[in-house]
């Protein structure tokens, strides 16, 4: 959407100008005239160049513009510039006295287009002034429909063709503003759509009609047409008569997936139901109340998960970033963790169905979007803009209140929903540096030692231990989208270090290979110990079970390694480039969902991750740690030779002529065996090198959960 300013006095100023310009030509083009006329026209085409005064085209003579002279052509043409205007100036100037639409902070006018839609009066009309007035008779229509004995308005539509019709105009701004306050204003809005559920006999009537009027309210939440305080407004009314109905009303229509609702509206609204604690709501007579949440937070922490901005600013707030580049949170953020760590947030699970949302799910979700602010790529030149840095900051710090409640001693596995692992699956997958420094054994801290210099803050900066990571590792464990979603995360933070520290060229390129691979195995053992503690702990003794649990780490293992793959195809010209579906270089906003992941990486079989001794066969890592070897000229011309020799295809070359292997992901078990046995045969002494840095990786994670002294540190939170 696009909300276009105007200021009123500088437009009017600028319709004189142009008025005034037209005077002064259209007098000069009439002493023109006159003076050629008293010579006879000399030279007849300035004569009919200058006959007409612009005044008399297409209006006063009916004269086509395009018939006409060229100086009345260009005169008329201004003419129409400053009508249009004029008319325009009007029109906004009675949108926003009448409320349709709100005047920006600087004072400036503002009106509503779509996206694909011509600046032009008509659509001016169209999009605000016209949808201002059908919002008025649909509400009107809507209400009446409601109250009557056979469910139809005066004007003889149905209340279903009502919402149908109200589907046309649902994510206009001017026409939500003007709706909600036709209807009466938040409390008249959560009792229309209550009575609408309660007159339903079909479930998929009453979800219908909340997707429709969800998008309605999210349109008026735009602070263009006075968003913020309207989410105070509900807040009030929820507040002054909790109910399990009304709170149920509100969360149906802010969780709706497809609206994102204005920053003011969900910051000023969360605010204003912060102090409503859940156990304070009761009762529940309508359908929506057995489907979404009674806790009066929980929609708007929803809905802050489809705006990353909203949930970053209310959970980090408007602090300072301090000498040491992190953030200082101010008092209301400091009283916002305060609150929601402390909320009772079991409410909903005496909720029939253990799919339902919970409020719980909306908090992190909100973790999630705010999360995808911290470690943004860098410029090339290294640096972060002064913005992003602040965001990053802040992200940080709300990373980490999240982590630690999440990955603490006040949340236990059995706590966790699917949407939940999810949720906090993409918070880890944006503080990857952090994962990997754990799983290497540096307490937390990424100091180059296994990857690339870290970027701004850590959240271990805020007090994030170990024991905090690990734990949410562990409580996510049980969900193969979660855990493929924080491997992509991990992984892409391995490509871009590798790519970086190939391309600073500081080191030999043999040890920065053997330090990746070393660590991607830490991490990647780190992941499979967690995961199946946590299969073990919920009691996975079948076949299944296990099959289920080697799944999960399977399946994130290797998006984690072909993801990896991306940025070192990006320092390498593209040799060996996966087809990602995933961005490099990126931060996530939302759970990845591993099947379909896995299918745009190309991944033929998860199950070849590990490898098979009795087949000599290596794993997918041994494969791609090989691979590098071939892309970064570490392998001596006759193992380079044999490679070329392959018989399976797993060996091309570039367009340079460089060595390359396809992504080890999409290698099948035959290829696996054939590369296996090149180098095992070559004899060339560097694929004994990457695979005793493998070894020594799991090896030394292994030492973190089985060692004595080190084993508090790391070892999860099992409850």
């Amino acid at each position: 959407m696009t909300f276009v300013k105007f200021n009123p006095e500088l437009v009017q100023a600028f319709i004189n100008d142009l008025d005034s310009y037209v005077h002064a030509v259209d007098s000069e083009r009439s002493d023109i005239h006159r003076a050629s006329e008293d010579n006879g026209h000399p030279v007849p085409q300035v004569g009919e160049a200058t006959r007409y005064p612009a005044l008399f085209v297409d209006g006063y003579l009916g004269m086509d513009v395009s018939a006409a002279s060229d100086m009345a052509t260009i005169l008329a043409a201004l003419i129409e510039v400053a009508d249009d205007l004029a008319a325009r100036r009007r029109e906004i100037i009675d949108l926003n006295s009448s409320g349709v639409t709100a005047a920006a902070p600087d004072g400036r006018l503002t009106y509503y287009l779509p996206d694909d839609a011509e600046d032009t009066i008509t659509n001016l009309r169209s999009y605000n002034t016209e949808a201002a007035t059908a919002a008025g008779a649909d509400a009107a229509a809507l209400t009446q429909a409601k109250d009557s004995e056979n469910g139809t308005a005066d004007d003889g539509r149905t209340t279903d063709q009502i919402l149908t019709d109200i589907t046309n105009h649902q994510d206009n701004p001017a026409y939500g503003a003007a709706f909600i306050k036709a209807t009466g204003g938040a409390q008249a809005y959560l009792d229309l759509v209550y009575e609408i559920d309660r007159a339903s006999n079909y479930p998929y009537k009453s979800e219908s009609a909340v997707t429709t009027l969800g998008h309605v309210l999210g349109a008026a939440s735009q602070p263009e047409v006075g968003g913020d305080d309207l989410g105070a407004q509900f807040a009030s009314v929820i507040v002054q008569t909790p109910s399990a109905d009304r709170t149920a009303v509100f969360n149906a229509l802010t969780s709706q997936s497809e609206v994102v609702y204005g920053t003011g509206f969900l910051t000023s609204a969360a605010d204003g139901l912060m102090g409503l604690d859940s156990v304070n709501v009761h009762g529940g007579t309508s359908y929506l109340s057995t489907q979404y949440s009674h806790d009066p937070m929980a929609g708007v922490l929803t809905a802050m998960g489809n705006n990353p901005r909203a949930a970053l600013d209310y959970l980090g707030g408007d602090g300072h970033v301090d000498g040491d580049g992190n953030w200082v949170p101010d008092d209301k953020a400091q009283w916002r963790w305060e609150r929601l760590t402390s909320r009772n947030w079991g409410c909903d699970y005496m909720m029939p169905g253990s799919d339902k949302p919970t409020a719980a799910d909306g908090l992190t979700a909100a973790l999630a979007a705010a999360s995808s602010f911290h470690n943004p790529a860098p410029a090339d030149d290294g640096t972060l803009a002064k913005d992003a840095a602040r965001d990053d900051a802040k992200a940080a710090y709300a990373s980490a209140r999240g982590i630690m409640y999440f990955g603490g001693e006040s949340v236990s596995k059995n706590d966790m929903t699917t949407a939940m692992q999810r949720n906090l699956a993409v918070v880890l997958a944006n503080c990857p540096e952090e994962v990997i420094a754990t799983a290497n054994g540096t307490d937390t801290s990424y100091d180059g030692q296994f990857g690339g210099p870290a970027f701004g803050p850590s959240v271990t900066d805020y007090g994030v231990s170990t024991n905090n990571i690990s734990t949410l590792i562990y409580r996510i464990g049980s969900d193969k989208d979660a855990v493929t979603t924080m491997s992509a995360g991990v992984g892409d933070q391995f490509g871009y270090d590798l790519a970086a520290r190939m391309k600073e060229g500081n080191e030999p390129p043999a040890t920065i290979l053997g330090d990746q691979y070393q660590s991607r195995a830490a991490t990647g053992r780190f992941i499979e110990r967690l995961v199946g503690q946590r299969f073990t702990d919920d009691g996975a003794d079948s076949e299944q079970d296990e099959a289920r649990s080697k799944a999960v780490v399977d399946t994130g293992l290797s998006v984690a390694t072909t993801v990896g793959a991306a940025a070192l195809a990006a320092a390498t010209d593209g040799a060996g480039a996966p087809a990602l579906g995933y961005a490099v270089s990126s931060t996530i906003a939302k759970p990845l969902v591993a099947d379909e992941l896995s299918k745009d990486l190309g991944i033929s079989d998860p199950s070849l991750t590990g490898g098979s001794e009795e087949e000599g066969r290596p794993g997918t890592l041994a494969a791609q740690a090989y691979g590098d070897a071939l892309r970064y000229g570490l392998l001596g011309e006759g193992t380079v030779g044999k490679a070329r020799n392959n018989q399976t295809g797993w060996y091309s070359e570039d367009v340079d002529g460089k060595p390359t292997m396809q992504s080890s992901a999409s290698l099948s078990s035959d290829q696996l065996k054939e590369i296996g046995s090149w180098a095992h045969y070559s004899g060339d002494p560097e694929f004994g090198k990457l695979n005793s840095r493998i070894t020594d990786g799991r090896s030394g994670c292994d030492g973190l959960f089985d060692n004595e002294e080190s084993r508090d540190s790391y070892a999860p939170i099992s409850g």
